[in-house]
């Protein structure tokens, strides 16, 4: 500032000494001129009067032209300076890409609503919603694609939303709702209901349409916070129950949800630690699959296993949230990479395996690069492509629908092999599985369990091998845990099986010994498992 005022003051005393220069000049040689004429004294006084008269009025428009252009520069400065706070105010309270409230403007609202509940008796309701599985469309499309969908659903929000409640953007794909002057907790309720609704509808991204769900977490004043933090976090903390119960649905804060929502972080933070130290815990163990026929071990199935310092955690409470959190592409490309890697150790001791199964989720199914991955695992561990089978279950391919058709072709012209697992209880037509270039149909253990004192459930059974032997598809049941179970099957033509009659799932160590001592017999060996 002292540096622009000098520079300014600089220029005004050039300015000055100019003008006092060409008036002292003026003045000199006007005189000059006007007495080397000769005229009587009445004129030379007339003409000195005008002349007079002539450097006032140039002076003083000159004056006037520099004050009037200082005006206008200040004026102007005074434009940039307003505009400048405008941008200043909407950096501080506006999210950039949607145009919503930013968290910082939204804290600041609940603070206010707060104090207008106090003085009107009424209720304020926080809800917090994010996008189910938006990690996996940003990965799977690209972030552009992903930054042009958010901006649609803040569109719709403020269309289908705006007139009930003030809405805006914390961050990523989480959105927050602020619900006030409502004296019943239901009519907040409904309104989480109506925007479950609102987005389920699809959205149109340059002609593609795309399917949402939502998870929201409600929380409300005064009855289940007191702050607008407390708000927040509760509703947070309601938001994780949502998605921890299936997603697509919302959730009532309730005083133990803060616990698991801790848990839920706990398990997160773990697992990523896990995978940044060289996956440190994380171990891929093996469940051997059993001719019914001959009772020769024809393959292993690769399962996840996961020590997170303290305690074995089990599958079914950490893969659901790789498979929410995103964090499944990483385990998952892990996983085929050492199973690939431990299948071609065991080829090279001797051990005469067929098949190799591993697991694929429907969020790996969408990974735009995931024939490229498997095929360079299978050339980097020289395991023959015929040998490795991925196994999806049915649910995961109905949700991909048609577009997943061509990363099956692609696979099988490779010679990848492909299985259904958990066959039954997906509810896939017998048309579209006419459709799917697989070659095994995996019977869940729910079918297998009650086997063979369950009438019903054997003629189900028969059913299952029966339609798959006309499909030309090898069959495995899996659960089998008593001899009466495996005759059963056997009796049925059912190709193969697996189960804790024959062995549990094992480390690779482990495995070897089981395949050198007792894989003939197929009998279990007994020792401890973490479940």
């Amino acid at each position: 500032m002292l540096k622009l005022n000098t520079e300014r003051w600089v220029r005004v005393a050039k300015v000055a000494g100019i003008y006092a220069l060409l008036s002292s000049l003026w003045i000199i040689y006007s005189d000059h001129f006007l007495y080397s004429l000769g005229l009587d004294a009445t004129t030379l006084t007339y003409l000195q009067t005008y002349k007079g008269l002539a450097f006032v009025t140039l002076s003083s428009l000159l004056i006037g032209f520099l004050v009037w252009r200082e005006l206008k520069n200040q004026a102007h400065l005074m434009r940039q300076l307003s505009h400048s706070h405008t941008q200043l105010d909407r950096i501080t309270h506006e999210d950039t890409l949607t145009g919503l409230p930013n968290r910082q403007f939204l804290l600041d609202q609940i603070e206010a609503a707060l104090l207008r509940a106090k003085a009107w008796d009424s209720l304020v309701g926080v809800l917090v919603m994010d996008l189910d599985g938006f990690k996996h469309f940003n990965e799977s499309h690209g972030h552009a694609a992903g930054d042009r969908l958010l901006v649609q659903v803040s569109r719709r929000l403020r269309a289908r939303m705006g007139d009930s409640c003030l809405i805006g953007r914390l961050g990523g794909d989480e959105f927050l709702l602020l619900a006030e002057t409502h004296t019943r907790p239901r009519a907040i309720y409904q309104l989480a209901d109506r925007l479950l609704g609102v987005l389920r509808e699809p959205f149109d991204l340059e002609g593609q349409q795309v399917w949402l769900t939502t998870s929201v977490g409600v929380c409300l004043w005064p009855d289940q916070a007191d702050t607008a933090e407390e708000l927040l976090r509760n509703a947070d903390a309601a938001l994780y129950h949502a998605k921890g119960k299936g997603r697509d649905r919302f959730s009532r804060y309730s005083g133990e949800m803060i616990n698991q929502a801790q848990q839920y972080l706990s398990l997160d933070s773990a697992l990523r630690c896990a995978l940044e130290a060289n996956c440190q815990g994380l171990e891929v163990w093996y469940q051997p699959l059993v001719s019914l026929v001959s009772g020769r071990c024809i393959g292993v199935e690769a399962l996840l296993r996961w020590h997170d310092g303290q305690r074995w955690v089990p599958p079914d409470e950490f893969i659901p949230h790789a498979e929410v959190s995103g964090l499944i592409h990483a385990l998952g490309d892990w996983v085929l990479e050492r199973a690939l890697q431990d299948f071609g150790h065991l080829q090279t001791q001797g051990f005469a395996l067929e098949s190799l199964a591993v697991n694929l989720s429907s969020y790996q199914l969408s990974q735009p690069h995931l024939l490229q991955q498997v095929m360079n695992h299978l050339q980097t561990s020289g395991v023959a492509a015929e040998k490795l089978e991925l196994e999806m279950t049915e649910s995961a391919l109905i949700s991909q629908g048609d577009q997943v058709l061509h990363l099956l072709e692609a696979l099988r012209q490779r010679g990848v092999r492909l299985a259904i697992d958990d066959f039954g209880t997906g509810y896939s037509s017998l048309a579209y599985l006419k459709r799917l270039p697989v070659s095994k149909l995996k019977i869940d253990r729910s079918f297998v369990t009650s086997l063979p004192q369950d009438q019903l459930g054997g003629e189900i059974v028969a059913a299952v091998i029966s339609m798959g032997r006309a499909l030309g598809l090898e069959v495995l049941a899996e659960g089998i845990e008593t001899p009466e179970q495996r005759l059963f099957l056997a009796a049925q033509a059912c190709h193969s099986g697996q189960g804790f009659l024959f062995a549990r799932p094992m480390p690779l160590d482990k495995l070897e010994t089981w395949l050198a001592t007792e894989a003939e017999t197929c009998m279990p060996l007994g020792y401890d498992q973490p479940w």
